[in-house]
């Protein structure tokens, strides 16, 4: 452990206090879902679990590649279960600088968009430019430009967060499948006027 994580865990009771009041809407909903999933969970309550493994545990941010406290990374409820598989609280991949800044730049981006007289929400039939899939369309944009790159499914949307938002995070995925398939090997070409890849 380095002298800056060791430093965090001394000085946790004075800057990484618990943030919500105990009489919150947050709170409340939280504390609902440790008692919704109390069997399957490693702590009875969001307190416990902040005081004895948030404060003290690490992960790399998926956007800075900083390795930051858990408690640097906001909940994650946008899957179907709130917990992991080992029973702790899930959290979001990026850290809340890294999250802070992606929604500022969402709301520079649309801004942008309205001035020009562009569309944030997708007209209706708009498939996902990745899988042509129609339903849970989203805005998505450049977040180091601001600028609108097109309409994406959710689930596709998010899949681009996962790896970073950057090619070079996509290109680490396809290694890695390539890694145990090279039976497989693909032909990667790029069209010299769009740049853009085909595979066959």
């Amino acid at each position: 452990m380095s002298d800056d994580e060791i430093a965090d865990i001394l000085n946790v009771t004075e800057s990484h206090k618990y943030p919500h009041d105990v009489d919150s809407r947050v709170w409340k909903n939280e504390h609902d879902k440790y008692e919704k999933y109390i069997d399957d969970i490693k702590y009875e309550n969001p307190i416990m679990e902040w005081e004895q493994y948030t404060t003290i545990q690490y992960k790399i941010c998926s956007k800075c590649s900083q390795n930051k406290l858990l408690c640097n990374y906001a909940t994650n409820t946008s899957g179907r279960d709130p917990f992991t598989k080992d029973g702790y609280r899930n959290r979001r991949p990026e850290c809340k600088d890294c999250g802070d800044k992606a929604g500022l730049s969402t709301k520079i981006a649309k801004k942008k968009s309205k001035s020009d007289g562009k569309p944030i929400k997708a007209p209706p039939g708009t498939l996902c430019e990745i899988c042509e899939n129609d339903k849970n369309i989203v805005y998505d944009h450049d977040h180091e430009t601001c600028e609108f790159r097109g309409w994406l499914c959710d689930p596709c949307n998010r899949g681009l967060g996962q790896c970073g938002d950057n090619i070079d995070g996509l290109l680490k995925r396809i290694n890695y499948l390539l890694k145990t398939n090279k039976e497989l090997i693909p032909k990667i070409t790029q069209d010299p006027e769009s740049c853009l890849l085909n595979v066959s």
